[in-house]
């Protein structure tokens, strides 16, 4: 179990695609091939119809968090339109600066590698074992 009982980490691009996913607290439960794929859409679709739905045009930065009995999602929307979601059990605190964390990492070994394509699935061992390692996490 991870330090700050995050479950999982994703991180979806600014067209609604899920680049990554990593699942820190065990296996996925997602049975499918392409549930994270179906669930990081739907996380974004959600997040611009909540943007969209403000009385106020231009005020709302969308959903921030979900909260369940079972679970708790945070976000956090970059200035490039990525979105950061991490999946956490619902004592978890301090989920905001896990997601800038996550993005310091984001930006550090996958924005600064000129061999990424922006918006593509992101396959670094680097950036991997660097979430893992973070206290964060």
């Amino acid at each position: 179990m991870s330090k700050n009982f995050i479950i999982s980490v994703w991180i979806i691009s600014p067209s609604g695609g899920l680049i990554y996913k990593k699942d820190i607290a065990g296996q996925s439960t997602l049975a499918r091939g392409n549930d994270p794929l179906e669930l990081g859409s739907l996380f974004h679709s959600q997040y611009a119809i909540s943007s969209a739905l403000s009385p106020l045009p231009g005020t709302s930065s969308g959903i921030e968090s979900v909260e369940t009995d079972d679970f708790r999602i945070q976000c956090l929307r970059t200035p490039t339109g990525i979105l950061f979601f991490v999946l956490a059990e619902p004592h978890a605190t301090n989920l905001e600066r896990t997601l800038k964390e996550l993005y310091e990492l984001f930006a550090d070994y996958v924005g600064k590698n000129p061999f990424y394509v922006p918006n593509q699935p992101i396959k670094s061992a680097l950036f991997d074992k660097k979430i893992l390692e973070s206290p964060f996490i």
